[in-house]
């Protein structure tokens, strides 16, 4: 196994909530763009018709597909996950309500999410563990089809477009788009290391998926999402 690096990670989840949790929790971290700075937001979102990338705008704090539409998370998710460098929102529908996470190497945003919580009568905020981590990718399927106002689209015969909320020059050329993520591990009382938790935290340029051997399939997985 690579080398891996200590590090403190921030875990809080809870039943019973709803959409409007998610938002209200993102527009409380969207505020500390003093202590962590300007954050570039995006998410998806599984439906019954698909999974599909979202970006949030930084004006409005909308969050909208590759064509402009909104999301109607309430209407229309069985899941979402909004993401950003430092942090990640999770949301699975349960009936009416839903399972709500958050995972994050921030103590600042850990603080603001716990007096949110408390705000609402939720004494219980993220619990600070000891965790080990390496960063990988996952590689995702389809070669450069075009872009528009930030979105990349990726598209393959089997899959067909997958509009990306991530845009490079190189992207048109040579490379493709990964996303990165980070998975977190704890060592067990036997000495072993075992998976906890991962986190997605952006986009990366990548070898175009008709050029990647079988020897790289571990360091750059296929996925898509």
């Amino acid at each position: 196994m690579a080398e891996m690096t200590e590090t403190t990670l921030w875990l809080w989840s809870a039943s019973g909530l709803q959409i409007a949790d998610v938002w209200n929790l993102k527009e409380e971290i969207g505020n500390l763009k003093e202590e962590i700075g300007t954050l570039k937001l995006w998410g998806f979102t599984y439906t019954p018709q698909a999974c599909r990338f979202f970006r949030v705008r930084a004006e409005s704090g909308m969050l909208v597909y590759h064509d402009g539409k909104p999301v109607r998370l309430a209407e229309e998710a069985f899941e979402a996950r909004m993401v950003c460098e430092h942090w990640e929102l999770r949301w699975k529908r349960e009936g009416k309500d839903g399972r709500l996470a958050l995972l994050t190497e921030s103590g600042v945003v850990a603080r603001v999410v716990a007096e949110r919580l408390a705000g609402v009568g939720i004494s219980e905020g993220p619990t600070a563990c000891n965790m080990r981590y390496r960063d990988h990718k996952y590689l995702l399927w389809g070669r450069y089809h075009g872009h528009e106002d930030g979105w990349t689209c990726l598209s393959s015969a089997r899959i067909g477009p997958l509009w990306v909320p991530w845009k490079s020059p190189e992207v048109e050329t040579e490379r493709g788009i990964a996303l990165r993520a980070r998975e977190y591990f704890h060592i067990a009382e036997d000495g072993n290391v075992v998976f906890a938790h991962e986190r997605l935290l952006g986009f990366a340029l990548a070898r175009r998926p008709d050029r990647v051997s079988a020897e790289q399939i571990g360091t750059e997985e296929r996925l898509h999402v």
